[in-house]
């Protein structure tokens, strides 16, 4: 037993050690936008954000979602109570708060997205830095 308890712990090391080498993380957390509008300084690090397209202007490269959940009960004139997360998601010129360009395409309204980047604070107070916008698992813009 004495000899098995050395050589278990070394591998129990080992397989820490790869996993953590190998960038093992937690798996990114999926919220709805009236969670993150309802309180966004709760929210760290990177998340994934879940909506329905509500606005899109190519010409100002601006969309805006709104939770899923607020489109299936009023499609898309948000209910009262409804947060809307704008995103300013330019491919030429002035470049987002974050200093970012992107590249692809816009989704089309009413797609359900999912905008994965993380709450910042900024000049203008928070914004939402996107790091991509996916439809499924296509992904559709993301930064330069």
């Amino acid at each position: 037993m004495r000899k098995t308890l050395p050589g278990a712990l070394a591998l129990v090391i080992v397989i820490a050690l790869a996993l953590v080498g190998c960038g093992a993380t937690s798996p990114l957390v999926t919220i709805g936008v009236d969670a993150l509008t309802a309180d966004p300084q709760a929210f760290t690090g990177e998340l994934a954000v879940e909506g329905v397209v509500q606005y899109v202007d190519a010409s100002t490269s601006t969309i805006r979602i709104i939770d899923v959940a607020e489109y299936e009960a009023c499609g898309l004139t948000p209910c009262v109570s409804a947060g809307v997360l704008p995103l300013y998601l330019p491919t030429a010129g002035e470049p987002a708060p974050s200093g970012a360009q992107y590249e692809g395409q816009l989704p089309a309204l009413e797609e359900v997205v999912v905008v994965v980047g993380e709450v910042r604070s900024g000049q203008g107070g928070l914004f939402f830095d996107v790091e991509r916008v996916q439809r499924g698992s296509q992904t559709l813009i993301s930064k330069r």
